[in-house]
């Protein structure tokens, strides 16, 4: 269970800590990453080879593609939503509102998926295309040869283009299943991420709690040591007193900013 929680991205340290519950969930999630993975793996693996890419580079190619996937996952998981500033003064978990940067990381997470649905659907529709490129350059009727392949075209010889169009024309009278297999697809590809961040038994569980607190003080202890050691410096090179200005009134997470009061100057000192 350790070692989906830490494929995961999550910290089994503080999961240690956390009930039977917590663990088991999470470690639902490093499963999915897992299948996901492998899933996306096989996927990368069929697209390059309906690329006519030599053997010996495409295994290489697909893990290294493989491991992207599997950092970006990671990341995505542990870069939390959650407000410090606002536990810091409150003591709660609040997220933060999904901005543009959130929106881009989802749309890299479907192009992920999409390129891997693309492979896996060259892999299913092989023997179907290529059964209609026999029947194709075997049949005497010029009227129902596809405008797009030249006479004797194999399916290896097709780029990557003819190769979906093909499979479009063949799946025609079901196109709808091509919409559906792409949904299910994106769907299976950010269910770990999508459980994490809007299934609120695990985004508000003790894990994010103790982890929140734990993120917190060392945001502040740091804050602290580094404000001492830019006291000690000026004092010690220029001989100044300990600055104690703050422009903000929330130090260090710098969100509320303190009211600025106007300094009224009189007239004969200007």
């Amino acid at each position: 269970m350790n070692t989906l929680i830490y494929i995961a991205g999550f910290d089994p340290q503080i999961m240690n800590f956390c009930n039977a519950n917590t663990k088991r969930t999470h470690a639902l999630i490093g499963l999915m990453l897992v299948c996901n993975t492998i899933l996306f793996f096989w996927g990368a693996y069929q697209f390059f080879c309906s690329c006519n890419l030599q053997n010996w580079i495409l295994i290489p190619i697909s893990l290294i593609l493989c491991l992207l996937l599997l950092g970006y996952y990671r990341m995505l998981l542990a870069t939390h939503d959650f407000d410090h500033c606002h536990y810091y003064l409150t003591g709660e978990l609040k997220k933060d509102t999904p901005g543009f940067s959130a929106m881009i990381r989802i749309l890299l997470l479907l192009v992920f998926a999409g390129f891997s649905a693309t492979g896996l659907s060259f892999w299913f529709m092989e023997d179907a295309v290529s059964e209609f490129l026999l029947k194709t350059n075997t049949d005497t009727d010029p009227t129902t040869t596809s405008q797009l392949l030249m006479p004797g075209t194999t399916y290896i010889e097709l780029a990557i283009s003819d190769k979906l169009n093909l499979i479009y024309i063949l799946l025609q009278p079901w196109h709808i299943l091509i919409y559906f297999y792409f949904i299910v697809f994106f769907i299976l590809m950010t269910l770990p991420v999508a459980i994490k961040f809007f299934d609120k038994g695990i985004s508000f569980c003790d894990y994010e709690w103790d982890e929140n607190k734990i993120e917190t003080d060392i945001i502040l202890s740091n804050h602290l040591y580094t404000r001492d050691v830019v006291n000690q410096l000026r004092y010690e090179l220029y001989h100044l007193g300990p600055d104690l200005y703050e422009a903000y009134a929330d130090p260090p997470f710098n969100k509320i900013k303190k009211e600025q009061t106007k300094v009224n100057i009189p007239e004969n000192t200007r």
